[in-house]
């Protein structure tokens, strides 16, 4: 396998899913974004809000249209866009009703 292929521990799916970021610790929402992929790892974000390698975020979305889920995750890259920031974000807190509810949605996106 070459340098250039990503391993990844958990399969991923491509979706387009609104959501907002913080600041760990931080009621005020820092901007909108969309996640543009989505594992029980991490995301995948797009956003014009700033952070930096290593900052720590919560995210609020909504996977099912009902409850939104509130996630904590590090940001662990990032690559500017002239009009907007790519993120990969790990997680970093993930329950266990929050990862069963996650993993059903990616599984569901697999099968399709």
């Amino acid at each position: 396998m070459s340098g250039s292929q990503e391993q990844r521990k958990d399969p991923r799916v491509a979706i387009d899913i609104t959501l907002d970021l913080f600041a760990r610790g931080s009621v005020v929402s820092r901007g909108p974004g969309r996640i543009t992929d989505l594992s029980l790892g991490g995301v995948k974000i797009e956003t014009k809000a700033v952070f930096h390698i290593g900052e720590h975020v919560v995210l609020r979305f909504d996977l099912t249209g009902n409850i939104p889920l509130y996630i904590e995750g590090a940001i662990v890259r990032r690559l500017t866009h002239p009009n907007s920031i790519d993120y990969g974000v790990k997680f970093t807190s993930l329950g266990f009703f929050k990862k069963l509810k996650m993993k059903q949605f990616v599984l569901a996106r697999l099968t399709r």
